[in-house]
């Protein structure tokens, strides 16, 4: 990646597509310098600085093999999303997430996340039975727009949540009741799981 003019010494770079910090951080010359007779050799380090030059990028967080779209299921009654997280390879760099405001990030109003790990969550459980999703508010499939920056370059994620339904199921009880038992006496409460009860 680097020459020599023979007659001055000068160090040059000769391809800059050459230098990256992240692939080679420094280099090693092995410089000799001859007046025809003798020759005296000295090594010299060249020290590459990093610079932020690579835009961080989302990670395929639920596996379908693509960065700039993801989904979700989100039983109702539960806040918590997921984890949209990215690397870059500018390994000093610190990434930011944030939610997008734009009409492609129909539902940001819904969400929040943690600006340091990428962590989605709804701001108020969903309920299946009430929807709030959509253009409408009236769908329960949310879309928001997800950002990450390194503080220069950015890349962008969409994330489809599907709020999913959860089903009331009555708990199985037993009771024993005596053979003399008074009118109105307590025999069991019954309790259930899943959605509320209306």
């Amino acid at each position: 990646p680097f020459k020599i003019t023979a007659a001055s010494g000068l160090i040059e770079v000769n391809d800059a597509g050459d230098i990256d910090f992240e692939t080679t951080p420094s280099y090693t010359l092995v410089i000799t310098v001859s007046d025809g007779t003798a020759a005296v050799t000295e090594n010299m380090v060249i020290t590459i600085t990093d610079v932020n030059d690579n835009t961080p990028v989302f990670d395929d967080d639920d596996g379908d093999g693509v960065t700039a779209t993801a989904a979700a299921n989100v039983a109702e009654n539960v806040a918590a999303v997921g984890t949209y997280d990215g690397t870059d390879a500018d390994a000093a760099d610190t990434m930011a997430y944030t939610i997008l405001t734009t009409s492609a990030s129909v539902d940001n109003d819904l969400f929040s996340i943690v600006g340091g790990s990428g962590v989605l969550t709804f701001s108020t459980a969903p309920n299946y039975e009430a929807p709030g999703c959509g253009a409408g508010n009236d769908a329960n499939v949310c879309v928001v727009v997800l950002r990450i920056s390194d503080g220069t370059n950015t890349d962008d994620i969409t994330v489809t949540v599907t709020v999913t339904n959860t089903v009331i199921d009555i708990t199985a009880n037993s009771a024993s009741l005596a053979e003399n038992a008074a009118d109105d006496a307590d025999v069991d409460t019954m309790a259930s799981t899943g959605d509320a009860m209306d």
